[in-house]
C-alpha cells in the first residue's frame, strides 16, 4: 500500500510541475559568472522541466507550448556565451539540443516517426538526464 501511495504522491507531483512549467512564459537565463556557471545553472532549471514533461506524456500541441521557454532559453545562453564556452560547454549544449528535439521536436518529422522518437526518449529520459547531469557536474 505504501509503495501505490509513494507511486500516486509521484505521479501527482509530476503532473502538478509539468502544469505550473507550463503556465510560466519565460525561463531567467543566468546573467552572471563564467560560460560554465551560466549553462550548470540554466541546466539546473530546465533539467526538471524536461523530466517532469517527459514523465506527464503531453499532447503534441502542450509539447509544443511546454518546449518555448526552454527552447528560448536555451538559445539565448547560447549565443550569450558562444565566445567564451570551452568545447566542452559547447558539446554539452549540443547534447542538451538534441534531448530538446528528441522529445519536443515537432516541425518537419512525420507523425509516426516523431511518435517513436518521443517514446524512446520518455523510455530513456532519466538515463540522458543522468548522463547530462553528471555532464554538467564536470564541465570546466
Amino acid at each position: 500500500m505504501k509503495k501505490l501511495s509513494f507511486a500516486l504522491c509521484g505521479i501527482l507531483l509530476i503532473a502538478a510541475l509539468a502544469t505550473a512549467y507550463a503556465a510560466e512564459d519565460t525561463i531567467a537565463v543566468p546573467r552572471s559568472g563564467t560560460a560554465t556557471e551560466r549553462t550548470v545553472k540554466l541546466w539546473k532549471l530546465i533539467g526538471p522541466r524536461i523530466l517532469a514533461d517527459a514523465k506527464a506524456n503531453l499532447s503534441d500541441a502542450d509539447y509544443l507550448r511546454h518546449v518555448k521557454p526552454i527552447h528560448a532559453a536555451w538559445k539565448q545562453l547560447q549565443y550569450d556565451t558562444a565566445i567564451d564556452a570551452s568545447d566542452e560547454v559547447s558539446l554539452f549544449h549540443t547534447k542538451v539540443w538534441m534531448l530538446i528535439g528528441d522529445l519536443y521536436s515537432d516541425e518537419g518529422i512525420k507523425p509516426d516517426y516523431r511518435k517513436k522518437v518521443r517514446a524512446e526518449t520518455q523510455q530513456e529520459i532519466k538515463k540522458r538526464l543522468g548522463i547530462l547531469d553528471k555532464m554538467a557536474a564536470t564541465l570546466k
